[in-house]
């Protein structure tokens, strides 16, 4: 899911954020167009953007948005609902964890993860 598209070869020109989501079908293997998403995203190379797969449900987490990994880290849980074709927010300023590689879904909390003081959480 989105990532880095260049112009032509890739030798760093033409760089910008990509939308584009396919989806893989294991049982069929096979991978198929799914709805772009709702902004830009930049994962390549940061290991940022995380995505998850909960009751038939996509979820991605920790992503940013721009054309650099430092532009805007994103708290936030998109979901997709693959059968309606959209993609909505279901949780904004989430509890993330490890460089925004791991969020806590559905309040499930195996590790016992503590939430953040509130002098050390951006608002």
């Amino acid at each position: 899911m989105g990532g880095i598209g260049c112009e032509g070869v890739d030798r760093g020109q033409s760089r910008h954020c990509l939308d584009a989501v396919e989806i893989y079908n294991a049982d069929g293997d096979y991978w198929r167009d799914g709805p772009p998403l709702p902004c830009a995203q930049l994962s390549l190379r940061t290991n940022a953007c995380n995505a998850g797969v909960v009751g038939g449900k996509i979820y991605v987490c920790g992503y940013y948005k721009g054309a650099d990994r430092h532009d805007d880290i994103t708290k936030e849980i998109l979901e997709l609902d693959p059968c309606e074709k959209r993609w909505s927010v279901v949780a904004r300023q989430v509890l993330m964890h490890d460089n925004y590689d791991v969020c806590l879904v559905a309040n499930l909390n195996p590790r016992g993860l503590m939430a953040p003081s509130a002098d050390l959480v951006k608002l």
